[in-house]
C-alpha cells in the first residue's frame, strides 16, 4: 500500500518572494538534548542525530545552553550566561523563515516563542509555538 504524500507549495509573488505556504501537514520534535555536546563531541555532527532533527519543520530542543546550528534551519536560541544549565532554542526550516515571528525575554532564558503567521500557512489565527525549560527542584 501506498500512502499519496502532497508536495509542500510555496506562492511567489511577482517579486519572486515567498508570501505563504501550503501543506498538508507540518512535522515538529521537541527533544530534551542535555547539551549539544557529548564524550563523543558536538551532537550536531553526529549522522544519526541530525538525520532525526532534519526530518522536521520545526525542532524545539532544551538544555541546549549555547547557541546551536543546523544546516538548512534559522536558529533562535535563549540560553544563560552561566551556560550550566537550561537554554532553548527554536529551529526552523529556511522555507518558513518568513512566516515566523520569536518572542524572547533576555532575562528569563527557559522559554522562547514562536509565532506563525497566519498569513503565510493559511490558517485563520496565528499559530504559538512555546519552548520552554522547566529545572528540576
Amino acid at each position: 500500500m501506498t500512502k499519496n504524500k502532497k508536495k509542500l507549495t510555496v506562492s511567489k509573488d511577482k517579486k519572486n518572494e515567498s508570501v505563504s505556504v501550503t501543506r498538508n501537514s507540518l512535522k515538529f520534535i521537541s527533544w530534551n538534548i542535555q547539551a549539544p555536546s557529548t564524550t563523543e563531541g558536538n551532537k550536531f555532527q553526529i549522522k544519526e542525530f541530525k538525520k532525526v532533527l532534519q526530518s522536521n519543520d520545526f525542532i524545539c530542543l532544551q538544555e541546549t545552553r549555547r547557541e546551536v546550528h543546523l544546516t538548512g534551519y534559522r536558529a533562535e536560541c535563549n540560553y544563560r550566561k552561566d551556560n550550566k544549565c537550561g537554554g532553548v532554542t527554536i529551529l526552523v526550516k529556511n522555507e518558513y523563515r518568513q512566516g515566523v515571528d520569536f518572542i524572547k525575554d533576555k532575562n528569563h532564558a527557559d522559554y522562547l516563542v514562536c509565532r506563525l503567521k497566519k498569513a503565510f500557512f493559511r490558517q485563520a489565527e496565528d499559530i504559538f509555538i512555546v519552548n520552554a525549560y522547566v529545572r528540576p527542584h
